[in-house]
């Protein structure tokens, strides 16, 4: 009957242990780090017995899966107990836990600069010597905040068309807006694409969101000389409001960009005919646009467009963008 009390306790010490641990996990992606483990009171032969019996399983060094949970907010977790207490999710990883980038292929983290890390299959490690000024204060798993996960996409772009996206997609959803985005970017001593980066913040504070508007309004619009039409103007329709994406002030003409995603579902179409319609029968005239037209026609879409001005009062002289430009401008 003695003997059984150090026993009583020993089961009692390792209950609470897993419990503390469940918790633990719970909010961690469903891993837990060694150090954790040993935290709540685990040793490491506990450890080895439970991988043993494959009640957890090892993700990376120190680091073991001890309950399910969603694959990417799981590697997430991993990744950052690998690299270390400091750690934050930053780049493409910190944008799609914010909600504007897709699945990361790989996990993408920021350690101190003073720090290293074996690297590890899965796990693209970052250093810098900014990143507690860019860890955002509360957001869990940690990461850096938004405009800092912006400038680091923004400065690792090989195109504008790059850039444009993450940038319009974070403004989109109204998580930062370009006015914020610049006083951070002014911040950096350094940054690749800087005269880039400030175009493309200027045309998205004018209410440029998308790559297909921005391609619009460089390669159609300022191309070809066409007045500035104004971006995400919304028009009432009874209780609603709904956005057009270029609306030529004046002349009562609106271009509507079609992305190569979003509109090929019978409700997007039917939705949009609706709107087409409520537009014309209010006296606008709507010309729609695929993204292969603007792309790969620009000129084709300025003399629509042009046509378009010319009927409604525009007298203003248009430009050919080079010299193998389809637009008639004589």
């Amino acid at each position: 009957m003695l003997t059984a009390v150090p026993e009583a306790t020993s089961h009692r010490r390792t209950w609470q242990a897993e419990a503390t641990l469940a918790e633990i996990a719970a909010t961690q992606g469903g891993v837990i780090s060694r150090r954790q483990a040993f935290g709540a009171g685990l040793g490491r032969d506990s450890i080895r017995r439970r991988l043993r019996a494959g009640r957890w399983s090892r993700v990376h060094a120190g680091v073991y899966a001890v309950a399910p949970s969603r694959p990417t907010l799981h590697r997430v977790w991993a990744g950052l107990l690998y690299a270390g207490a400091d750690a934050v999710a930053s780049h493409h990883t910190a944008a799609w836990l914010d909600g504007f980038a897709h699945e990361p292929a790989e996990i993408e983290v920021t350690i101190p600069e003073r720090r290293r890390v074996r690297p590890v299959a899965g796990i693209r490690v970052y250093r810098s010597i900014a990143i507690e000024s860019r860890r955002h204060p509360s957001r869990i798993p940690p990461r850096t905040r938004v405009e800092d996960t912006v400038l680091d996409l923004a400065e690792r772009a090989d195109h504008v068309g790059d850039m444009v996206a993450v940038v319009s997609w974070a403004c989109r959803e109204r998580l930062t807006t370009a006015e914020r985005i610049a006083v951070v970017a002014a911040g950096r001593k350094k940054f690749r694409n800087r005269p880039e980066l400030a175009a493309v913040l200027e045309d998205v504070a004018s209410g440029t969101l998308a790559v297909l508007e921005h391609l619009y309004l460089t390669l159609v619009e300022r191309a070809h000389g066409l007045p500035a039409g104004l971006r995400q103007v919304g028009i009432g329709r009874g209780l609603r409001t709904e956005y057009r994406d270029v609306y030529y002030r004046g002349f009562g003409l609106v271009v509507e960009l079609d992305g190569a995603v979003g509109h090929s579902a019978d409700a997007d179409r039917s939705r949009d005919m609706r709107r087409d319609n409520a537009d014309v029968l209010a006296g606008q005239l709507v010309l729609r646009f695929m993204f292969a037209d603007v792309a790969r026609r620009p000129c084709v879409v300025a003399a629509q467009v042009l046509l378009a001005l010319g009927q409604r009062g525009w007298d203003g002289r248009p430009r050919r963008c080079g010299p193998a430009c389809q637009l008639d401008v004589d």
